[in-house]
């Protein structure tokens, strides 16, 4: 699948400088309905006692909506900014300042979670998933949240001109097949499609791309007018 972000994004100037207002953006009814969602489907996948891997871990989403076993997770990100906001809504836990390009830190873990995009700024699907694969106990569960197809389709429409270029959001399929070469087996591929706010009754037909264009800027995590991502559940063979 080649190259899937672009240095612009994985340099970690962007979200250094965004980090301390990057959580407020997320606090509107659509974000947090999403939250619940992906939250719900996580809880029942990782044991409270499990050792987490938390990768690209920003400013602690899991940490903030999951009761994980602080003396066994380990978080990892690019940006130190958004590390610096984890740490400060959770003192007690490990996090490193680390590419998740580079060699990924040592240890074996139960549970190896990516979410919310986080499996795109790999520069290489087969390598992330291999990385992730040695990290893992035997038997341990994989999960991710990388974007699906139709999540990119409009990005011109509210992105600055080649921001994304080259990045490739997930097919099931190709997970599916990526996984198994890396030694997993899947459990469950799924997709999480959340809508967000309709256009007004009033608006005419013709305007409502451009309504929805405009909310995605000013509504919810920056995206078009749908969110698109896998919930990917797989286990270390």
């Amino acid at each position: 699948m080649g190259r899937l972000w672009c240095s612009a994004v994985t340099g970690s100037g962007t979200y250094d400088d965004f980090a301390r207002f990057y959580d407020d953006t997320f606090t509107d009814r659509a974000s947090q309905a999403e939250d619940a969602v992906a939250a719900q489907w996580l809880q029942a996948r990782v044991a409270r006692d499990a050792a987490v891997l938390d990768v690209g871990c920003g400013t602690g989403w899991l940490l903030d909506h999951l009761r994980v076993d602080r003396d066994h997770y380990l978080g990892f990100d690019l940006s130190q900014g958004m590390l610096a906001e984890a740490k400060r809504k959770h003192p007690a836990v490990d996090l490193a300042l680390w590419d998740m390009n580079d060699q990924w830190p040592s240890g074996r873990w139960d549970v190896v979670a990516a979410t919310f995009a986080a499996p795109n700024y790999a520069e290489s699907v087969q390598d992330f998933l291999t990385q992730a694969w040695r990290s893992l106990n035997p038997g341990g569960r994989l999960l991710l949240m990388p974007w699906a197809p139709g999540e990119l389709s409009r990005v011109d429409t509210y992105m600055p001109e080649g921001l994304y270029h080259g990045s490739v959001p997930w097919s099931a399929e190709v997970a599916r097949d990526r996984l198994g070469q890396a030694g997993f087996e899947v459990q469950e591929i799924r997709g999480l499609r959340w809508h967000r706010l309709h256009p007004p009754s009033w608006l005419p037909e013709r305007a409502h791309e451009a309504w929805l264009s405009i909310e995605s800027m000013t509504l919810g995590r920056v995206t078009p007018n749908v969110c698109n991502f896998l919930l990917i559940e797989a286990v270390a063979t």
